[in-house]
């Protein structure tokens, strides 16, 4: 609640002020964001030192009413100068904030020009991303799936593709990242529902379709309508469906996740586990969650032939698979040795 958390800000506030007492002010800007302005002719080394003390003490636990608690902080750094300005200043050592959040949290990031060319970037990303979408710039691109018993191919991977008219043709970790900062990630999403399902409907058989749901898609209820339309208009039945989600929507909001997993499944369509055996990748999701099936991610498949810790990780989850009564699908198969193998492990 309000007075737990007011209690943890005054606790974090009272750790900076006395990591701060010698240096300058310390000053809470709003929410969870603290600013520590600094004094000194010393170069950026005693900034950087600064930086990881404070890091250090945030991760020492609190003690607030009656519980331990963990937390971590970001941090970023900039340095005044002539012709930089108080607004200017606050606003580099924003990006620098940024930056350190984009590299994981609890981490430090100073700032520089690149940063500032980045900023400009992401935005000159936002803007026309926002755009992409009336001037029918995205693209679907289907990947097949193959049964490795049979040889045949059971189901398309639809992969997002971005045709910009100067960039030339864009990969998803080069702009969803920004769409799901700005929120556009929900009508991009919605369209790729619905333009999958209307052209897997134009072509002959009965294989799976399987779309990738990005943590902010499985948050919005709207999700279920679109599908449910796009089911609707493509006439394609809802078993042949296939969702992949990565187990960051399970860590980001586990509650939310799991009702919108259920809901899914309710509707008819198949659950599939993304990139498992990467991040914190707890089996407890296998037991709680409802999945159709264990993708396994293409790190591991690169290194079968030469690493006996990757052959023992998928023999290990192709097992275990098939004791949950999974399916399994190896990601990034490019090479005969990687399928003869893959064959062998099941």
């Amino acid at each position: 609640g309000h007075n737990f958390g007011d209690s943890l800000l005054r606790e974090v506030g009272e750790r900076l002020r006395r990591e701060t007492a010698d240096a300058g002010l310390c000053a809470r800007l709003g929410g969870d964001e603290f600013a520590i302005l600094i004094e000194s002719a010393a170069g950026d080394g005693m900034l950087i030192e600064r930086a990881h003390r404070l890091l250090s003490a945030m991760r020492d636990p609190f003690q607030i009413e009656g519980q331990v608690i963990y937390t971590s902080t970001s941090v970023g750094g900039a340095r005044g100068q002539a012709g930089v300005n108080a607004d200017e200043l606050m606003r580099r050592v924003d990006l620098a904030l940024y930056a350190a959040k984009a590299r994981g949290r609890d981490a430090f990031a100073m700032y520089d020009e690149t940063l500032d060319q980045q900023a400009r970037e992401r935005s000159s990303i936002r803007t026309e991303l926002t755009e992409a979408l009336q001037r029918r710039e995205l693209e679907l691109f289907y990947q097949p799936i193959i049964a490795l018993d049979s040889g045949q191919t059971v189901a398309y991977e639809a992969l997002l593709r971005w045709r910009h008219p100067t960039r030339g043709l864009l990969l998803p970790d080069q702009f969803l990242t920004i769409a799901e900062e700005s929120d556009l990630i929900i009508p991009i999403g919605d369209w790729v529902v619905q333009q999958a399902l209307a052209d897997a409907a134009e072509w002959e058989g009965d294989f799976r379709l399987s779309i990738n749901l990005s943590p902010s898609q499985t948050r919005h209820l709207h999700l279920l309508t679109t599908v449910e339309d796009a089911l609707a208009t493509s006439g394609i039945a809802a078993g042949r469906l296939e969702f992949e989600i990565t187990e960051h929507v399970l860590i980001e909001d586990a509650a939310a996740g799991a009702a919108m997993l259920e809901r899914l499944r309710k509707l008819g369509v198949q659950i599939a586990l993304d990139d498992f055996g990467t991040g914190y990748s707890s089996l407890s999701y296998l037991r709680r969650y409802p999945f159709d099936r264990i993708k396994i991610d293409r790190t591991f498949v690169a290194d079968i032939e030469t690493s006996d810790e990757a052959r023992a990780i998928v023999s290990t989850l192709t097992r275990l698979a098939d004791a949950l009564d999974m399916r399994t699908t190896a990601e990034g198969i490019e090479r005969p040795g990687q399928l003869d193998l893959l064959r062998k492990l099941g």
